[in-house]
């Protein structure tokens, strides 16, 4: 970003007690969490959102997930596929008022929905059954083969491997032929109907 005329100060925080990092992200404007997440607000960028600092968070399945999570529930995040990231980094380096909405609405997003209260508010609903029907999802209706934490391309490679050296009961996925069916076009085992 430097190379690109924009005048930041870039810190990296690793491996550091907590305290360390909630004392950085008093200061810092947002924060980069993760390049390969399947979530869009997991730890780090709930505790930046808890500061009401952005994150700018990578994965692949965002529009996935966005099918089966309504809108008023979708955690508030700069999402991004892998390969847009520096992208979604310059916007908020360039646009503040977009850079502090979006910190605005991750604020109000926690402490309004996962403010510990409304979490335990939650849990007496279901312990007294009164669970509405919008809580329920059937996951064979989902269909995702990324996963969390590695490229595309690693993940391709690993399921290919695993299916290659074990065969497609490896998978543990026939109940879910769909599903199978989905992980072996995705690890490229398939021409036409066969696996090859």
């Amino acid at each position: 970003m430097k190379k690109k005329g924009h005048n930041i100060d870039f810190v990296e925080v690793l491996r550091q007690p907590n305290e360390v990092v909630l004392e950085e992200l008093g200061f810092c404007d947002f924060v980069v969490d993760q390049m390969y997440s399947d979530t869009p607000l997991a730890g780090l960028a709930t505790e930046a959102a808890w500061f009401g600092k952005p994150s700018v968070v990578g994965g692949y399945g965002w529009n996935v997930l966005q099918q089966f999570v309504p809108d008023e529930k979708f955690p508030p995040s700069q999402i991004c596929h892998p390969d847009a990231l520096e992208e979604a980094i310059e916007q908020l380096i360039v646009d503040s008022d977009y850079r502090q909405d979006m910190g605005r609405k991750a604020f109000e997003f926690v402490s309004k929905k996962w403010h510990s209260k409304r979490v335990a508010e939650r849990y007496i609903k279901m312990f007294d059954g009164m669970v509405p029907e919008d809580w329920f999802l059937n996951p064979e209706s989902i269909i995702y083969t990324y996963g969390g934490g590695f490229p595309e391309s690693q993940v391709k490679k690993v399921v290919g491997n695993l299916i290659r050296a074990k065969g497609i009961k490896a998978l543990q996925l026939s109940d879910k032929p769909e599903l199978e069916r989905a992980f072996v076009q995705f690890a490229g085992l398939v021409d036409s109907e066969n696996v090859v």
